[in-house]
């Protein structure tokens, strides 16, 4: 029976020593296999590039919202390109035997780093690597071109559309202006004869004036005739007297009525004239609401000239902002291939055959002190 003792670092130092041919030539084999694998692995390189996703007006309806954003999420592209049309399309550009599914695994997209999608691809053929770049990049591309024309297409419609509404408002306001001015014509016109009628009427009265002072002398000497004719003796008046007394107050009579009658239709012209006056206040009244009423169309239509040149500025910087997808890194291929890595290799193979011989010495050792198994003895 074997006497048990604890094991020390000696002990494993001479294990280690004593085999150390054993543990050398099992590393320098499994360094000899990885040298030989790197050499006969083929080689595979890594190409990376970078696009910045562009920017694009949005408009939503629900809310009436407009912005500029991205004109694609860049974490969605990744998605794209596990269409397996695609990738058969990109295997028949490149010419390459893997089948799509060894395709997918090369290649490699990350959107996370939102606007800047990064892409790389491992081949065993730099061109093919630099092509297949392009290839996938220009997919982005070319898709993104068409939502960014189609949103600079719809921001120029948005312009052009103002751009018309604002002409047929400038029509509407010259055309406002053409009538205020024709109002304000028949204004001035009204005005005149206005004044015309007042300056007669201002005549008329004192010409009315005189002839009612002539009027009252009349009457003073139609009164005085008859008060003299009253007083007259009949008997001692001379027939040629009474004559002329009679014909005297009868022209005055003549005259007083004449006059009255004068009055009257003075009156009846300066009362149709002040009705005429009256009429035509009233109606430059109402054509000063009319030039009132287009002051303030004219107002109305200048404010949405301005919201409307305000919406137009705003669009042109939207299309200002608005920037197409393109690339940020043009497509790098790396000088040296990223496997095999012969250093790697040496390190992995040669540690593993290290402790493959490490193990082994060990079990060699263990066996020698154990000894040899002996079967057990069967009865008969």
């Amino acid at each position: 029976m074997l006497q048990k003792r604890e094991l020390e670092l000696i002990d494993l130092l001479r294990v280690v020593w004593g085999h150390w041919k054993l543990i050398g030539s099992v590393t320098a084999a499994a360094v000899a296999v990885s040298l030989v694998l790197g050499a006969v692995s083929p080689k595979v390189y890594r190409g990376t590039t970078i696009l910045e996703v562009g920017k694009v007006y949005s408009f939503y309806k629900g809310d009436q919202q407009e912005k500029v954003e991205l004109i694609e999420d860049a974490r969605n592209v990744e998605s794209i390109f596990k269409n397996d049309a695609i990738l058969q399309l990109l295997k028949n550009k490149l010419g390459i035997k893997e089948s799509v599914k060894t395709l997918r695994d090369k290649i490699k997209i990350d959107g996370k780093t939102s606007p800047l999608i990064i892409m790389s691809l491992e081949l065993d053929d730099p061109k093919a690597i630099a092509d297949g770049l392009t290839f996938l990049a220009d997919f982005i591309v070319k898709d993104h071109t068409k939502k960014h024309e189609v949103a600079l297409k719809t921001l120029n419609n948005n312009i052009e559309a103002l751009h018309a509404k604002i002409g047929k408002l400038e029509a509407k306001i010259e055309e406002n202006e053409k009538k205020k001015a024709q109002i304000q014509e028949k204004i001035v016109n009204i005005q005149r004869q206005v004044a015309v009628e007042r300056e007669q009427n201002k005549t008329d009265s004192g010409y009315r004036a005189q002839v009612v002072e002539q009027l009252k002398k009349a009457r003073e000497t139609v009164a005085e005739i008859k008060g003299k004719t009253s007083h007259l003796d009949p008997k001692g008046a001379t027939p040629l007297e009474l004559l002329f007394l009679q014909n005297t107050s009868q022209n005055h009579e003549n005259r007083v009525a004449d006059y009255e009658r004068e009055v009257n239709e003075l009156r009846q012209r300066e009362s149709e004239r002040q009705k005429q006056i009256a009429e035509r206040s009233k109606a430059v009244a109402d054509l000063e609401i009319s030039i009132n009423d287009l002051e303030a169309q004219n107002a109305d239509l200048g404010g949405q000239m301005s919201d409307m040149k305000r919406g137009i500025a705003g669009y042109e910087n939207f299309i200002a902002a608005s920037t197409p997808t393109g690339f940020r890194v043009d497509p790098l291929v790396l000088d040296r291939p990223v496997s095999p890595q012969p250093v790697l290799l040496v390190v992995m193979f040669g540690a593993a055959g290290f402790l493959s011989a490490l193990l082994l010495a060990f079990l060699i050792e263990y066996l020698k002190r154990v000894g040899p198994i002996s079967r057990p003895e069967t009865s008969t």
